[in-house]
C-alpha cells in the first residue's frame, strides 16, 4: 500500500559494501513508487562511495557517529530534515532508535532488537538461516509500503573516465583486459571468510600455465596477503586507490575468483562472472545472485561463526580441486 504525502524519504544505514549493494533493489523500488520524492541514504563511511552517481539516490549522508553525543546530534539533524519515511535497512537498536527519534511520520523496520515498538510498520517476517537471500529480505521491508513489481538487479554506476583510468591501468601493466583477464581476491572482512593464501597461490600457478592473464588484487591491510598469493608464480599485484578504482577494474575482468567479500558484491552488481568461496556464512542470504558458489556441505552448518570448534575447517580445508574445477567450467562457458 502506497502511503500518502510522502515527499522525504531516509533510509538509515547499512553496514558494509554487501548490505549497500543489495539494498539498492529496494531503493529502486521506491523511486519508482514515489517518484517526486527526495531519497536520502545514511550510510557508514566505509561503503559511501558505492553509491555514488546512483539516480535513485539524491543525496547521501555518511554516519561517523560513535558515542552517545554525536548519536545525539545526528537525530537532532534527522529531526530538521523532516522526514515523512524513515527507513531502518540495519536490524539494530541503534538503527531503530533513530528512525524512531527522527520524527518521520512512517518509521519502517524488522520486528526485532530494541525500539521495534516504536516502528509504524514493523515487518514481523522471521528469516531462517540459509532461506532468504538478503535482497529479497529488504524487498519484503519496503512492501509494506510499496506496490507492483520489484527488480532484484543490483544498482552499481561507474563514470565513463572511471572505466577508462581502470583501462589504463591494466595497459600500462601489460595486462590485456576483458577477453583475458582473471582477477583473484584473496581478502575478505573476517578470518572465518579468507580460503587460505596457499591455495589461491596454487590457482594462479595453474591459470598462468594455461596461458590466461592472472592478478591479484587487494584492499587496505591486505598486501602481505596479496603477495603470499602472487609470489610463488610471479602474478601481477594491484591496489586499487579507492573503492571505486576497484569496481572499475573487476568491471574489466573475464573472471573473477574471491572470498565472500565486498569485492564479490561488486562483481555481482556489475554483472562480472564470478567464483565465489564460502565457509560459515550464510550463502543462501549472501551468495552473489549471478556467481557461482564453491562450499563445502557440513554438519554443522547453519552455524555461529564466532564459535567455531573445527576452526573453520569448512573453509580452511576446503580442497582446491573444488575451486579449480568451477573455475575451468566458468571458462569453458
Amino acid at each position: 500500500m502506497l502511503l500518502p504525502d510522502v515527499s522525504r524519504i531516509l533510509f538509515m544505514r547499512a553496514d558494509g559494501i554487501g548490505d549497500l549493494l543489495n539494498s539498492t533493489p529496494a531503493i529502486r523500488w521506491m523511486r519508482h513508487c514515489y517518484p517526486d520524492a527526495e531519497i536520502t541514504c545514511l550510510v557508514t563511511p566505509l561503503g559511501a562511495p558505492i553509491l555514488e552517481g546512483n539516480p535513485d539516490i539524491d543525496q547521501i549522508w555518511v554516519d561517523e557517529s560513535r558515542h552517545l553525543g554525536q548519536r545525539w546530534y545526528l537525530v537532532r539533524l534527522l529531526r530538521r530534515r523532516k522526514f515523512d519515511v524513515a527507513i531502518a535497512l540495519q536490524t539494530s537498536s541503534w538503527c531503530h532508535y533513530a528512525v524512531s527519534a527522527s520524527g518521520a511520520t512512517y518509521r519502517v523496520g524488522r520486528d526485532q532488537k530494541r525500539f521495534r515498538g516504536r516502528l509504524t510498520h514493523p515487518d514481523q517476517e522471521l528469516y531462517r538461516k540459509g532461506t532468504v537471500h538478503e535482497i529479497e529480505r529488504n524487498l519484503n521491508l519496503v512492501s509494506l509500503i510499496c506496490e507492483g513489481a520489484a527488480s532484484e538487479k543490483l544498482v552499481l554506476y561507474l563514470t565513463p573516465r572511471e572505466r577508462l583510468q581502470a583501462r589504463q591501468t591494466l595497459e600500462q601493466m601489460g595486462i590485456q583486459t576483458a577477453d583475458s583477464l582473471i582477477l583473484l581476491h584473496p581478502g575478505g572482512s573476517s578470518y572465518d571468510k579468507l580460503w587460505p593464501a596457499s591455495y589461491f597461490a596454487e590457482i594462479g600457478q595453474r591459470l598462468k600455465q594455461q596461458g590466461l592473464q592472472v592478478a591479484v588484487v587487494h584492499g587496505p591491510g591486505e598486501s602481505v596477503l596479496a603477495a603470499e598469493v602472487a609470489s610463488p608464480s610471479g602474478l601481477p599485484i594491484i591496489a586499487p586507490e579507492s573503492l571505486r578504482a576497484l569496481a572499475a577494474l573487476i568491471q574489466q575482468t573475464r573472471l573473477m575468483v574471491c572470498n565472500d567479500s565486498g569485492p564479490m558484491h561488486i562483481a555481482s552488481a556489475l554483472g562480472v562472472p564470478t567464483v565465489a568461496i564460502f565457509g560459515p556464512t550464510d550463502h543462501i542470504r549472501w551468495g552473489p545472485k549471478n556467481g557461482h558458489i564453491v562450499r563445502q556441505d557440513v554438519s554443522c552448518w547453519p552455524c555461529s561463526a564466532h564459535k567455531c570448534r573445527t576452526n573453520y575447517a569448512c573453509i580452511k580445508q576446503l580442497p582446491a580441486e573444488m575451486v579449480w574445477m568451477e573455475i575451468q567450467a566458468r571458462i569453458a562457458a
